[in-house]
């Protein structure tokens, strides 16, 4: 007799939708599913453009671990300096193109979904 085992870790950060899926710099968009909140409660999404550069979006007022609120910005920081106080360093500049957006608290990466800036 076998015993099936899942690796399934019910900790894993998972978005389950975006809304909306395309925009321009200043869209807010939406971001929900589960297990959102890293570090003290930190809820952070990471934006990725086609070269593979990363940059970093605060969730504003109103987001929780299960939905993340953002604003499009022009430029982002690539890397997050939230609790370090320290200059940004290097900015991702976003253009139109395709982006891969998630979220990754404790480490723990979820799944890309796509956006588009137009």
């Amino acid at each position: 007799r076998s015993t099936l085992v899942f690796d399934y870790d019910k900790t894993k950060p998972i978005i389950t939708s975006l809304s909306p899926t395309f925009g321009s710099i200043g869209t807010k968009i939406e971001i929900k599913g589960n297990n959102f909140a890293g570090f003290e409660g930190d809820l952070n999404i990471w934006i990725e453009d086609s070269r593979g550069i990363k940059g970093i979006l605060y969730g504003e007022p109103g987001s929780t671990s299960n939905l993340i609120k953002i604003t499009l910005e022009y430029q982002i920081c690539q890397n997050d300096n939230s609790y370090s106080g320290l200059p940004c360093g290097a900015s991702l500049t976003l253009t139109p193109g395709v982006y891969k957006i998630y979220v990754m608290p404790w480490g723990k990466k979820s799944n890309e979904i796509i956006f588009t800036i137009k």
